[in-house]
């Protein structure tokens, strides 16, 4: 009988169509998952290692738990749906075998969706046509593992839940609400821990990750806390490990699973023997009736009782809707979800600092959320309305009357759409709420309101869609799963399957959650989203009209009944106008896309890079001239969102080597170029290169003068973010002409070249005689003059000292000229700047910036002063007689906080919105200035050559002088903070490297080691020679390389040398020259009172270094070396007072086991081996104990 059961609920599942479409939609997500390689499977450097199948395995259970849902709903109810719930309870089957078959059919289906998704990434990783070194040889444990702990756990959870809810409530709209509640619950987890699938690069601290961990039910916060730090080659080899908060993870929720079967099977009534029967009422039929007949009044079919009829439908709908405990439900959930993506986003996270509740980034988090929720929503509640009268077998009495199907399609339509309304509306009054309980009251209520059009739209186009989807399909869980894989197609599948265009991309719209800036608002977005906005819209209409003739009347609906649509004279006007706003909006979007502006996909970039190396690339031998001065004349029009440049340069030949031919290549199209002695050989206006050659070759030490000019031009369709009405930040990198053949146009990726029969890039043995002969270019330094004009609105700033300032033509002019020579790079601001101005101790710190973000501006100016007096006192004079800070947009360019040019500095908006208020929070509007201002020394008076390292002495040194002054301002905790939130940047960093990491000081473009190791490692060499001495020898670097580019790590390591011990020069070499990390931690310790009355505290610690060889592989080494012992009355995080160190010195480390007795005068409350992290550490956890009293 159990398995007759349970063979007849197999049946029943896979003959359903919503299994086949789920069953091809997980199979070809496998594939594509693989073949395409999509972008968050590039956390490890295989697509198919242990690593990726397991983070795939937990996507996959994701989308289970919605194929679950449908499983749930058309299993369990079907008995309801088809009145055989009586017969089936009156037969002599038994209540546990009845609830066990069910259960079982459910789990077994959807696991098998659930397998059958990784058996797609199997053949995906056969079939890929990807780089072979980028795919794991094939190791069954590396999917049987994760199906194992992941994907099987997961689909028992899931359906355990959703079994015992709808076995319970018998409603579906519960099922679908239990459903979002997991994907909510583990969403919130994945928010509160920073994890990689909403965008974040470092995960929390550990008390958060600890809570996460167990409390995420698809265990993938519990999967990222025990894989965050691994690195490439340990991501392709470590399957999870059932320990720790994974273990637990799933042992809670498998409990929980458990728990709701259970609790269902007691609550659930299969017999209902004791039930008491209603009396019916019995009708007398011989009784006479006193009733009078009254006529019926007929109402006419007018647009007032059209109107009429609609307003009934949907009040009566809507208060069913959102009086119901489901949608109850759904409102506190997303209360819930939005406080808490408030709090996180104001509160602060490590270093990144607490920020001010503004308006803009409420609606940004809105945005980001409400397609998810409203989307999914819209999916459920549309097949809920359009099936409710079948569902109660009320349809034949509905459909027999003379109402129009245009008035249930509208009807239907306005009470869907109330839903994301009410979303919206719930959003603006809690965002407001959220505001005031924190005392901020500028609440831009326009930029609220403005959701309901670019938040809105989105979801109230798509319940169109998803009406006609429900209209012609055999039952709305088929019309469920056919518009959910329509999201997915042009969601987040889009790229995969080839969907690109915006014109194809089904309702996608410009994300105004990343567009909005506090310069210009919405700025040029506006535009595209005004134009697809009108082309989507149109494009409803065409399928609303679709939607109400199509609707579902009567038994018999067939495909030939769809194609006799009888359409009226009025109904074909309106379809065939629909039809023509939608060609003729879309022939002038293509046209503004692909016409007037250049469209480009994936493939044509590289076609682009292609045909650049292969026709250009002989041109890579000449000698490139080098810039000795600039002149530019740059006009901003703001408004016009343009800019134009002319340009007068003097290049120089300092080489040995004649230069008779000039090759150069243009960012951007130029008007006009031209070279003094020179002709123009070839210009190719696609590639945008120039050969010139010259009349009589240039000689070293000669001059010749070369002139460009170009217009610049920002459109809605093809928007360049340098130039806005108020904010325009153009970079001269982006426009001027680059000199010689530019190698970085070059297709990179090793694979991609071969498949395209390029030549494979050869890399240059790195070592030490490279770094002294090699590399081709280097940062150059030159004399720049400019003269800027903008509107008469706005101000400009830009590198160089103001010579005048005037007003022509009603616009403002600035003439700036450098004295002496400067770095090539520099930046032209333009906005309407409130300028703050003071003088120290000679210098003019100007500071500019939107009215509106006046809060920090004290802040920045003391921590300016003080960087300037630092560097000054210990690096070197400060080159310019001003420094200039201005602030850019949050799509400005440049780093992610701000960008350094000559005697210029330019902080991004999102800074200055930041809320320092808390003095023992982290300062993050400090940390950026001090780094920005670093650069003027290092990168800027110290210019290092262009190669292998040259990160270290820009980058590093920056991030060393930020830890240095932090601490002089703010005291050793929140250095401390800075320190731990580095060595973490690091090993994520390391993690996602698709490279064997390279020693420090030969380090390239690697962010996680220039900006990171490089901090830590100059922590440890300050700890080890003391402060003034590592001073010294960075003054020494500025002091013999400040006029001349040529600079390397070789040369800062013989520095270092200089005012090092002898002793120590090894272990400065194991942290430059080698690639070291640390296991250090306090095992045990114990305390006993003296005699004289101090405190002998024992402390055994652990102590090891590991080295990462060429292959990426970690092996142990021996460890001798100075570490930090630190006996503290209170926790090290909270010490800024010298007086609660009780105890603070180094001890020699020789052993991984040592024990140390120290004396104190108090009983201490923590101990800690590096207490400050000056090494690094991928376990700080047990760096650190607190003693028990």
């Amino acid at each position: 009988m159990t398995m007759k059961l349970l063979q007849f609920e197999w049946r029943y599942h896979t003959r359903q169509t919503s299994f086949i479409l789920f069953l091809v939609l997980f199979i070809g997500y496998g594939i594509l998952a693989i073949t395409q390689a999509f972008q968050y499977l590039e956390f490890s450097n295989m697509y198919n290692d242990a690593y990726n199948l397991s983070f795939l395995s937990g996507i996959i259970s994701i989308g289970v738990v919605f194929a679950s849902i449908f499983f749930c709903v058309n299993g369990l109810l079907r008995d309801t749906a088809f009145h055989t719930k009586e017969i089936i309870f009156s037969t002599g089957i038994q209540k546990h075998s009845f609830l066990i078959n069910r259960f079982l059919g459910l789990f077994l289906i959807s696991l098998f969706i659930g397998s059958v998704a990784l058996l797609g990434v199997f053949i995906g990783a056969n079939i890929a046509n990807l780089n072979p070194e980028t795919l794991h040889h094939f190791n069954i444990n590396h999917y049987l593992w994760p199906w194992l702990t992941i994907v099987v756990p997961n689909v028992f959870v899931c359906t355990a839940i959703l079994f015992s809810t709808t076995l319970l409530s018998q409603k579906a709209i519960v099922t679908y609400i239990t459903g979002l509640l997991l994907i909510a619950i583990h969403w919130i987890s994945g928010f509160y821990i920073n994890s990689p699938l909403v965008g974040g690069s470092i995960l929390s601290d550990p008390e958060v990750l600890a809570i996460a961990s167990l409390v995420d039910p698809i265990g993938l916060s519990a999967f990222f806390e025990q894989t965050q730090f691994l690195t490439p080659i340990e991501k392709n080899e470590t399957l999870i490990s059932l320990s720790r908060h994974f273990a637990w993870n799933r042992v809670i929720w498998i409990f929980f699973g458990l728990a709701s079967i259970v609790i269902s099977y007691r609550l659930f009534r299969f017999r209902k023997l004791n039930q008491k029967v209603k009396k019916q009422a019995i009708l007398i039929a011989d009784k006479p009736s006193n009733s009078i007949y009254k006529p019926v009044t007929i109402a006419f079919d007018t647009l007032t009782t059209r109107i009429a009829r609609i307003k009934s439908i949907v009040v009566l709908d809507t208060k069913m809707i959102i009086t119901g405990i489901p949608f109850l439900v759904i409102v506190l959930l997303w209360i819930v979800m939005i406080i808490l993506a408030f709090n996180n986003s104001v509160r602060s996270f490590g270093i990144y600092g607490n920020r001010y509740p503004t308006t803009d980034l409420f609606i940004g988090l809105i945005h980001e959320i409400l397609p998810i929720m409203g989307l999914l929503l819209i999916v459920f509640y549309t097949g809920e309305m359009v099936w409710k009268s079948r569902f109660n077998e009320f349809h034949e009495i509905i459909e027999a009357t003379p109402t129009k199907n245009s008035t249930f399609f509208i009807s239907k339509y306005i009470t869907i759409t109330i839903i994301p309304i009410l979303l919206i509306l719930i959003s603006i009054f809690v965002a407001i709420t959220f505001q005031f309980s924190n005392g901020y009251y500028d609440l831009e209520l326009t930029h609220y309101f403005s959701m309901f059009y670019f938040g809105g739209l989105q979801v109230l186009l798509y319940t169109i869609f998803a009406l006609l989807i429900q209209n012609i399909v055999s039952n709305k869980y088929l019309g469920m799963v056919i518009s959910g894989g329509i999201l997915l197609l042009f969601g987040p599948l889009s790229n995969s399957v080839g969907l690109e265009h915006p014109l194809i991309l089904f309702n996608n719209l410009p994300n105004m959650a990343r567009a909005y800036s506090d310069f210009n608002q919405y700025g040029q977005y506006v535009v595209k989203f005004n134009w697809l906005s009108l082309y989507w819209i149109t494009f409803a209409g065409i399928v609303a009209l679709f939607s109400f003739k199509l609707w579902k009347r009567g038994t018999i609906s067939t495909i030939k009944t769809y194609t006799r649509i009888i359409w009226n004279k009025k109904e074909k006007v309106v379809l065939i106008s629909f039809v023509f706003l939608f060609i003729t909006i879309g022939t002038y979007i293509y046209y503004n896309i692909n016409i007037i502006n250049k469209y480009e996909v994936a493939d044509e970039i590289y076609d682009f890079n292609e045909k650049y190396e292969r026709t250009y690339k002989k041109y890579d031998h000449l000698v490139v001239p080098k810039l000795v001065s600039v002149q530019t004349a740059v006009d901003i029009f703001p408004n016009e969102q343009k800019y134009e440049v002319k340009a007068s340069c003097l290049i120089t030949n300092t080489t040995s080597q004649p230069i008779k031919e000039i090759f150069i290549t243009a960012p951007i199209p130029l008007k006009k170029l031209s070279i003094e002695n020179s002709t123009q050989v070839f210009h190719d206006s696609i590639i945008g290169t120039y050969l010139f050659k010259l009349h009589t070759p240039l000689q070293q030490g000669s001059i010749l003068k070369m002139k460009y000019n170009l217009t610049k031009n920002s459109s809605g369709f093809d928007i360049d973010h340098s130039i806005t009405s108020n904010g325009s930040y153009i970079k001269s990198h982006q426009f001027s002409p680059h000199l010689g053949y530019v190698n970085e146009y070059e297709i990179s990726h090793a694979y991609e070249r071969e498949k395209r029969g390029l030549p494979i890039k050869e890399k240059p043995v790195v070592n030490d005689n490279y770094l002294q002969i090699g590399g081709k270019f280097n940062f150059e330094k030159i004399d720049f003059e400019t003269v800027v004009s903008t509107s008469n609105d706005q101000s400009v700033l830009c590198s160089g000292d103001l010579i005048k300032q005037w007003k022509s033509d009603n616009r403002n002019y600035y003439h700036y000229k450098s004295k002496g020579k400067i770095n090539s790079m520099v930046a032209y601001h333009s906005a309407r700047y409130k300028i703050e101005k003071t003088n120290h101790k000679g210098i003019q710190i100007e500071l500019y910036y939107l009215p509106e973000h006046h809060r920090n501006i004290a802040e920045m100016i003391k921590v300016a002063k003080a960087t300037i007096d630092y560097a000054t006192d210990n690096f070197g004079e400060y080159s310019h007689k001003y420094l200039r800070i201005g602030e850019m947009p949050i799509f400005g360019g440049g780093g992610a906080n701000g960008q350094a040019m000559p005697g210029v500095i330019s902080i991004n908006e999102k800074v200055f919105k930041r809320d320092i208020s808390n003095p023992q929070d982290f300062n993050v509007i400090a940390r950026v200035i001090i780094h920005e201002i670093a650069h003027q020394w290092w990168g800027g008076l110290l210019t290092p050559k262009r190669i292998d390292g040259f990160m270290v002495l820009s980058e590093s040194l920056a991030k060393y002088s930020e830890t240095v002054i932090m601490k002089k301002l703010y005291g050793k905790a929140m250095v401390r903070q800075l320190s731990e939130h580095t060595i973490k940047r690091y090993f994520s960093g390391r993690s996602h490297a698709t490279e064997t990491e390279p020693p420090l000081y030969i380090s390239q473009l690697q962010q996680y080691l220039g900006y990171s190791k490089g901090s830590i490692v100059m922590s440890a060499i300050k700890d080890l020679i003391g402060e003034s001495n590592l001073n010294i020898a960075l003054q020494n670097m500025i002091h013999k390389y400040s006029h001349k580019p040529t600079a390397t790590t070789l040369d800062f390591l013989q520095e270092l040398y200089s005012v090092t011990p002898k002793e120590y020069h090894t272990l400065i070499d194991d942290w430059m020259k080698r690639v070291i990390t640390y296991d250090l931690g306090i095992k045990n310790t114990s305390y006993k009172k003296l005699n004289n009355g101090t405190y002998e505290i024992a402390i055994d610690i652990k102590a090891q270094r590991f080295e990462t060889d060429t292959t990426g592989k970690e092996i142990t080494i021996n460890i001798n070396e100075p570490i930090k012992i630190g006996i503290f009355k209170k926790h090290p995080e909270a010490i800024n007072d010298d007086k609660d160190i009780l105890y603070l010195e180094s001890h020699q480390i020789n052993k991984k086991n040592m024990v140390f007795k120290i004396i104190t005068k108090e009983i201490p409350t923590y101990i800690s081996i590096d207490p400050y992290y000056t090494r690094l550490d991928r376990n700080m956890t047990d760096n650190i104990t607190s003693v028990n009293l």
